[in-house]
C-alpha cells in the first residue's frame, strides 16, 4: 500500500488510511481539512467524527492551529478566514453527538420525538421485574423453569445484560426450537418431571421415557453395542440417582443419528435423556436458555414500547434510530444530511460497528452524485473496544467496500531505537498475530534517553518467572533510582519533546499500564508505601468519592440566591469542603455572630455566573477564588486534586451537553453515587489534567492516544474472569453477529477476546517513546499445598514471547536491558531529596482529610445536603482508629473457632480494615465459604487472592504479614458460621440460623436507600443524615433482614459490651432509620397491606455483626434487634425527626 501524500490527495474519491501507532493520523486529518477548505468547502460542510468528546476537542484545537498556519501563508484567503470564524461551531464530535444533533435538527425526517430524555439501558431492570411479576409468572415455560430450581435473579441479570447488547438490525438470536427426545418435542409438563426426578422410578413418570424403557424390555437380548445388550443398559439405568450420569458413556458407546425402527428410536430417547440429565449441559441449562431466547425478543419489544411512550432513549437508540431512518428507500433524512454535509472524516475507524458504518456508507459511499465522499482513518491493530460494541470485521468489510487505501508508515512519536525494537518484536513473534507492517523511522533521527551518561536500550525486561509482588518492588526502586539527583541532574535524562535536548526526568514522564485495574494493586501499594506521588488515571470510583460530595455541596450553595436561615447550612457545608478549608471552630464563630460571613460575596459572584450559564468561567473562578485550592497541590493531596478537577471537567461538559440547570446537575451527581444514572457516554470516567508532576497509573484502554517517555507494563498477571454470557460472536454464514449462551459461543468468545488482548499489548507497548519496562511473569505458581499449577494459560503466550525475544543475541545487543533490583537505602530521605529537586517541596501533614470532614459534617448534621457514598459508621466514628489491635484471635483447642484474647499481634484496625472486610463479605459466596472446612478453606487459592486483593486495595501490607491471611480467613469463616437468633416481626425466638445458609440470590450488599418522604419538614430533617448504605439486606423464609458489619475493637464481645458500643457509636439511631426505611420500601411491593401487617409478616429484624468477636455455632459478636410493633418503630423514628 502506498504512503499517503497530501499533495496527491483527491477529494472526489473515497479513501481509507491505515495509520499505525505514532504515525501522525491527527496531523493528517488537519492537513486534509485544510486542503478541503482551500478547495472551497466550508467547515460546516465537513463532518468529522472521532471516538470521544475529549479527542474531538483536541482535534478542533489542532485544526484551528493548522488553519491559522495556512492563513499566515495566504493572508487574503477568504475561505481560510471564514473557517477561523466558524471553527467554534464546526461539526466535530462523536457518533453520539452527531446522531443527537441529527435527531434534534431533523426530527421529522428521522421519525423521532423532538425532545427525548437520555437514560441508560440498565434501566430495563424495573421492566423485567414487572414482566416477571405480572406476565411470565403465569406462563407454563416460566413455571417449569421455577419448578426446575431456576434462579430468577440469574435469569433477570442475564436478560438485563442481553438487552444492553441486543440490536435486531445487527444481531441474531438462535431460532426458537423445542427441547426434544428421540426427535419428539417434550411438553413443559414432561420437562418439569425430568428436572424434578431424583431416581429411576421418577423418570418412569415421564411418558416418553417409560415407553422407551418398555421397548428395550421387550428386546432385552438385542445388542446396543458389540458386547452389551438392552438388558445391560436397563440394569445400568435403574441405578440412576440425581446428580449422576444416566449410564456410563464409556461402557455404552451408543451413537444414533437417524434412528430406524422402534428399537433405535427408544435407544435415541435414552441417549437424549442422558444429555438432559447431564450435570453440565442438562435440563436446567436448556430451560434457562429456552427462557432467555423466548423472553429477549418480547422484552425488547416491551422496552422499545415503554421508551417511546415515555419519550426516553439510550445512546444506542440514538444511533439505531438514525441508522433505521437512513436505510429507508428514498430516505428524506439522507437527503437532508447530504444537503448539510459534503465530506465526512471518520477517525479511530477500527472501533466502528455495523450500525455506524450503515449510516456513513448510505450517506456518503452510496451517493452517486459525485459530490459526497468519505475518508476513514484507523488501525486494526488498535481495535480494543469490543466491549463497547466495536467490531473489527466491520472495519475489514468497510475498507474493502471503499476500495482505495493509503498508509501512514513513519512513526514520528518514538526514538529510532524504540521503533526498531518494536518492529523486531511484533514482526518476528509468532504469538501476536497482528498482520504487522514495520514502521519507518523519521528522516531526522531522534536522540536516545541516557542513564548515567550512557544511551539506554529501549526495552528493560525483568528476569524470567518473576512474581508480581517482586516485580512491583523492582519497578518502584528503579523509578527512585532514575529520578535521583547526581548534582543538578537526574540519573535518567530524557529528550525534550520540542527541543530534543536532554532534560531531567519527571514523575509525569512515567506511565504504569495494566490490562485490568486489579493488576495495578501491587505497584500502587509500593508507590504509596515509599511516598512517591501518583494518580490513577480515569478512576472508576470517581463519582462515589468524597470529592464528588464536595462538589455537590459547593454547587448547592452556589445555586441558592440568598443565605437566609433556611439556606445557611448549605453555605456552612460548602465552607467545610477542601475548596475553602474552614474548620468547625470557624463555623461556630459564624453562627455565634463573632465573625461576619465575608465569603458571601464570592458565592454571590459565582451565583451570577451560574445564572448567566457561563459554566467554564464559573469553573475557572472556583479554582481561582477558593482559598484552600493551593493546599491541594501538596504531593500527598494530588489524588484529591486530581478527582476535584476531573469532576469539575465532567460537570462543565454535562452542563453544556445537556443544557441543564445547576440544580439538575447536582441531582445527576447524586444519582451517579448510586449508579441509578450513568455518566455521559464518552466521559463516564473523565481524564485528569496533564500538568501535575506525578506518576500515572492506568489501564491500557485508558492510555489509548497518549504517549510517555517511560512506559512500565504490569499487564499479563491476570487471565479471564468467568462470565455467564451473553456471548456475542461472529457467524460463519451471516453478516450479523449471534447472541448466545452456549459453550461453543463461550469458547469462540474467549478466542476473540484473547485476540483482542494481543492488540491491547500492541497499544500498551507503542505508548512508550524511549523506554519500555516489561515483566516476564512466572508461567507457573505455587499453590498453598506446595504443588505448581499453570498461572493463566491465556497469558503464557506473552511470557513465551518475551523469553524468545530475550534469548536472541542480536536483541540482547541492540534492544534489551535486564531489569534488575536497585536497592535504595534511606528511601524516605531519597524521595525527599527528589521532591525537593523537582520543586515539589516538603509534605505538610496538617491538612484536613476525609475522616475529619466526615466528623465536621456529622457534627453539623449536614450530611444529607452533602451526599457522599460512605457508611454510617464513618460518620458516627468521626475519626479513624490508627493503632493495631492488642486483642486478637486465638484458636480454641479442637473446634477451630475464634475467641478474643490479649496478645501482641499486629493485625490492623481502623477504617481501612473495615473497608477491606466489607469488600470480602460483599464478594464471597456465603454458602461455599461458610460450609467449607476451615482448614480446607485456608488452601483455597481464589479466596486467599480475594483477601489479598482487598487488603492491598486499602494499602494494608498483607504481603509483609502472612499471619493476617489466616486470621482473616478465620474471621470470615467464624462469622458465616455464627448463630443468629431468628427474628419474626417483634419476636426474637430461640431458634437460630447461620449466614452460610444464605444463597447469593437471596442477598444484596451495599444496598443504597433514599427516603420517599411525604412532608417537606420530614424531608428537610431526615435528609440531613439519613442517606447511606445498608451493608447487607437478605431474605430468609420470606422475611427481609438487615445486617450491618462492624469492625469495632472492644475488650469483650458479650451483649452488654456490644450494646454499650452501639450507644457510643449511635448505631441505635441507625437501626431505627434502616428498619423504618425497609418497611417503607416493602410497602411499595405490598400496597394493599398496612405497615403493621408488613412488619408482622415480612420484617426479619436487624443484626449487628461484630466480626472480631464471632465464633462458629455461638452467638458471640451478634446483636439481634427488633421493635415491639411498627407503631413503636414509627414513634422512635418521629422522635428523630423532632
Amino acid at each position: 500500500m502506498d504512503n499517503f501524500n497530501i499533495n496527491e490527495f483527491k477529494e472526489d474519491e473515497n479513501l481509507f488510511i491505515a495509520a499505525s501507532a505514532g504515525t501522525g493520523k491527527t496531523y493528517t486529518i488537519q492537513q486534509v481539512v485544510a486542503r478541503l477548505v482551500l478547495n472551497g468547502l466550508t467547515l460546516d460542510q465537513i463532518l468529522i467524527v472521532t471516538y470521544t468528546e475529549k479527542a474531538a476537542g483536541e482535534l478542533k484545537d489542532r485544526i484551528r492551529k493548522k488553519i491559522e498556519e495556512e492563513s499566515l501563508k495566504a493572508p487574503g484567503n477568504a475561505m481560510l478566514q471564514q473557517a477561523l470564524r466558524d471553527i467554534h461551531s464546526a461539526p466535530i464530535g462523536t457518533i453520539h453527538s452527531f446522531c443527537e444533533k441529527v435527531s434534534a435538527e431533523f426530527a421529522y425526517e428521522a421519525s423521532v420525538p423532538f425532545e427525548q430524555e437520555m437514560i441508560d439501558e440498565s434501566a430495563v431492570e424495573d421492566l423485567i421485574e414487572k414482566l416477571i411479576r405480572d406476565n411470565w409468572i403465569h406462563e407454563e415455560l416460566f413455571i417449569t423453569f421455577l419448578k426446575s430450581g431456576g434462579n430468577v435473579a440469574s435469569l433477570s441479570a442475564l436478560l438485563k445484560s442481553a438487552i444492553q447488547t441486543y440490536i435486531p438490525e445487527t444481531i441474531s438470536l438462535p431460532p426458537d426450537s423445542d427441547i426434544t427426545a428421540g426427535g419428539a418435542p417434550l411438553a413443559y409438563s414432561e420437562l418439569g418431571k425430568i428436572s424434578e426426578a431424583k431416581n429411576y422410578e421418577d423418570l418412569l413418570l415421564v411418558e416418553i421415557f417409560a415407553a422407551a424403557v418398555h421397548v428395550l424390555q421387550s428386546n432385552a437380548d438385542q445388542h446396543v453395542t458389540k458386547s452389551k445388550t438392552a438388558k445391560d443398559l436397563l440394569n445400568a439405568i435403574k441405578e440412576w440417582r440425581k446428580g449422576k450420569a444416566l449410564y456410563s458413556g464409556t461402557v455404552f458407546r451408543i451413537n444414533i443419528e437417524e434412528p430406524q425402527g422402534d428399537f433405535e428410536t427408544a435407544l435415541k430417547i435414552i441417549v437424549d435423556f442422558k444429555s438432559l440429565l447431564d450435570s453440565k449441559k442438562g435440563i436446567d441449562t436448556l430451560l434457562l436458555q429456552k427462557c432467555l431466547f423466548t423472553y429477549i425478543p418480547r422484552l425488547y419489544r416491551e422496552w422499545e414500547k415503554e421508551k417511546r411512550t415515555k419519550k426516553i432513549q439510550s445512546f444506542n437508540d440514538m444511533i439505531r434510530n438514525v441508522r433505521n431512518a437512513v436505510m429507508v428507500e428514498n430516505s428524506p433524512l439522507v437527503r437532508s444530511i447530504r444537503q448539510k454535509f459534503r465530506y465526512a472524516i471518520i477517525d479511530e475507524f477500527q472501533d466502528t460497528n455495523a450500525l455506524q458504518w450503515d449510516i456513513f456508507k448510505k450517506i456518503f459511499v452510496e451517493a452517486d452524485d459525485g459530490q459526497h465522499h468519505i475518508l476513514v482513518v484507523g488501525d486494526p491493530k488498535q481495535s480494543i473496544y469490543s466491549f463497547q460494541g466495536a467490531d473489527l470485521s466491520v472495519y475489514e468489510k468497510a475498507i474493502s467496500e471503499i476500495g482505495h487505501g493509503k498508509a501512514l508508515a513513519t512513526n514520528w512519536r518514538s526514538s529510532d531505537v524504540m521503533i526498531e525494537a518494536c518492529n523486531t518484536l511484533f514482526e518476528t513473534s509468532p504469538h501476536f498475530h497482528l498482520n504487522f507492517t514495520p514502521s519507518d523511522c523519521p528522516p531526522e533521527p531522534k536522540p536516545n534517553a541516557e542513564y548515567k551518561g550512557k544511551p539506554v536500550k529501549p526495552f528493560w525486561i525483568s528476569a524470567e518467572d518473576i512474581e508480581p509482588k517482586e516485580y512491583a518492588e523492582i519497578v518502584v526502586n528503579n523509578i527512585i533510582d532514575f529520578c535521583t539527583f547526581d548534582g543538578d541532574k537526574t540519573r535518567l535524562q530524557v529528550p525534550d519533546k520540542q527541543t530534543h535536548e536532554l532534560r531531567n526526568v519527571k514523575f509525569s514522564d512515567f506511565a504504569i499500564l495494566a490490562r485490568t485495574r486489579s493488576e495495578l494493586e501491587h505497584v500502587e501499594y509500593k508507590l504509596r508505601k515509599v511516598g512517591l506521588p501518583f494518580l490513577r488515571y480515569k478512576d472508576e470510583n470517581l463519582f462515589t468519592s468524597r470529592e464528588c460530595a464536595e462538589w455537590s455541596a459547593l454547587l448547592k450553595a452556589i445555586d441558592v440566591d440568598n443565605y437566609s436561615e433556611r439556606n445557611r447550612n448549605l453555605l456552612y457545608a460548602a465552607l467545610l469542603t477542601d475548596f475553602w478549608g474552614r474548620d468547625l471552630d470557624y463555623i461556630n464563630a459564624l453562627t455565634a455572630g463573632e465573625k461576619s460571613i465575608d465569603e458571601i460575596s464570592t458565592f454571590a459572584k459565582w451565583h451570577a455566573l451560574a445564572e448567566s450559564r457561563r459554566w467554564a468561567e464559573l469553573q475557572e473562578s472556583i479554582y481561582a477564588d477558593s482559598p484552600n485550592m493551593g493546599e491541594l497541590y501538596q504531593p500527598e493531596n494530588l489524588q484529591s486534586l486530581n478527582k476535584i478537577r476531573q469532576i469539575g471537567d465532567y460537570a462543565v461538559e454535562y452542563l453544556y451537553t445537556t443544557n441543564c440547570s445547576l440544580e439538575e446537575l447536582v441531582r445527576h451527581l447524586d444519582a451517579l453515587v448510586t449508579n441509578s444514572e450513568s455518566a455521559l457516554k464518552d466521559s463516564s470516567i473523565v481524564a485528569k489534567g496533564t500538568d501535575l508532576d506525578v506518576i500515572q497509573t492506568m489501564t491500557i484502554h485508558a492510555s489509548k492516544g497518549l504517549e510517555y517517555p517511560i512506559v512500565i507494563s504490569v499487564a499479563g498477571e491476570r487471565g479471564h474472569i468467568g462470565s455467564s454470557g451473553p456471548y456475542l460472536v461472529h457467524s460463519e454464514t451471516d453478516s450479523k453477529r449471534n447472541l448466545s449462551f452456549d459453550d461453543d459461543a463461550k469458547d469462540l468468545s474467549r478466542r476473540e477476546t484473547e485476540a483482542e488482548w494481543r492488540r491491547l499489548f500492541y497499544v500498551a507497548f507503542t505508548r512508550a517513546t524511549h523506554m519500555l519496562i516489561m515483566p516476564r511473569f512466572a508461567k507457573m505458581k505455587k499453590r498453598a499445598d506446595g504443588k505448581l499449577q499453570e498461572r493463566k494459560k491465556e497469558m503464557t503466550w506473552l511470557s513465551v514471547t518475551m523469553d524468545d525475544f530475550c534469548q536472541n543475541s542480536t536483541n540482547q545487543e541492540l534492544y534489551y536491558e535486564r531489569l534488575v533490583e536497585k536497592p535504595v537505602e534511606n528511601v524516605k530521605a531519597r524521595i525527599s531529596q527528589i521532591l525537593g529537586g523537582m520543586g515539589n517541596g516538603e509534605k505538610d501533614t496538617s491538612l484536613i482529610d476525609a475522616t475529619k470532614l466526615a466528623e465536621k459534617m456529622a457534627a453539623w448534621k449536614v450530611w444529607g445536603r452533602f451526599p457522599h457514598s460512605t457508611s454510617y459508621s464513618q460518620i458516627a466514628h468521626g475519626k479513624q482508629e490508627q493503632e493495631t489491635d492488642e486483642g486478637r484471635l486465638q484458636k480454641d483447642e479442637g473446634d477451630g473457632a475464634a475467641r478474643t484474647v490479649k496478645d501482641t499481634s499486629t493485625y490492623p484496625r481502623g477504617a481501612e480494615l473495615g473497608n477491606a472486610l466489607h469488600k470480602i463479605f460483599e464478594l464471597v459466596d456465603f454458602q461455599k465459604i461458610g460450609q467449607a472446612d476451615l482448614q480446607t478453606l485456608k488452601q483455597d487459592s481464589a479466596f486467599k487472592e480475594l483477601i489479598v486483593s482487598s487488603f492491598l486495595h486499602e494499602s494494608l501490607d498483607i504481603d509483609s504479614h502472612p499471619d493476617w491471611l489466616d486470621t482473616t480467613i478465620s474471621f470470615v469463616w467464624n462469622t458465616l458460621n455464627a448463630s443468629l437468633a431468628v427474628i419474626e416481626g417483634n419476636s426474637i425466638g430461640q431458634d437460630s440460623f447461620s449466614l452460610n445458609e444464605i444463597a447469593n440470590d437471596s442477598r444484596r450488599s451495599e444496598m443504597l436507600f433514599f427516603m420517599d418522604l411525604k412532608s417537606a419538614r420530614e424531608k428537610e430533617v431526615i435528609n440531613l443524615y439519613c442517606k447511606g448504605f445498608m451493608d447487607l439486606l437478605f431474605k430468609r423464609n420470606g422475611r427481609y433482614c438487615i445486617l450491618d458489619w462492624k469492625s469495632d475493637y472492644i475488650d469483650t464481645y458479650d451483649e452488654p459490651a456490644m450494646k454499650n458500643q452501639m450507644l457510643l457509636r449511635r448505631y441505635n439511631v441507625q437501626q431505627i432509620l434502616y428498619s423504618y426505611v425497609l418497611i417503607r420500601w416493602l410497602k411499595s411491593f405490598y400496597p394493599q397491606m398496612s405497615e403493621q401487617e408488613i412488619f408482622d409478616n415480612y420484617f426479619g429484624g436487624i443484626y449487628y455483626v461484630f466480626f472480631r468477636g464471632c465464633r462458629a455455632n455461638e452467638n458471640s459478636g451478634i446483636v439481634a434487634s427488633t421493635f415491639g410493633s411498627f407503631e413503636e418503630l414509627e414513634k422512635l423514628y418521629r422522635e428523630i425527626i423532632a
